[in-house]
């Protein structure tokens, strides 16, 4: 699995929520390919993304975390995988419907949903007002 959100410009890169899908999906035995955990020092964008989309080509499934469609590196990822046909898959709808994400539930990741539900009821009552 390839966890695929969004890190730039964001606290520490957005690396506790990656970390944390990271955790949940190989507690439900899932080999996970997670950029969050690549270190490259002094790399450009360009050189991350490029490392990044390797680990992706390797791996048979893609997992969106929550606001991966503000990310231009992520929209890459998901368009990539989509043209090669690689599953893409809401983190958030993997542990809120699959059956083997409900045996691994943390703290952690029900704070995870949380974040992603508030994002969902924030961004309906944006629209109401509209």
């Amino acid at each position: 699995m390839y966890i695929s959100g969004p890190m730039s410009g964001l606290p520490n890169f957005n690396r506790l929520a990656f970390n944390v899908a990271a955790k949940a999906l190989r507690d439900a035995g899932h080999e996970v390919f997670n950029p969050a955990e690549l270190d490259i020092p002094d790399g450009t964008w360009g050189h991350y993304m490029r490392e990044a989309l390797k680990g992706m080509l390797d791996c048979d499934h893609v997992m969106l975390l929550p606001g991966w469609g503000n990310s231009t590196g992520a929209k890459i990822e998901v368009d990539l995988a989509r043209r090669l046909n690689i599953p893409v898959q809401s983190f958030f709808d993997w542990m809120c419907w699959s059956e083997e994400a409900q045996r691994i539930r943390t703290l952690a990741v029900r704070m995870l949903i949380q974040k992603q539900i508030s994002g969902y009821e924030y961004q309906a009552i944006s629209l109401k007002e509209s």
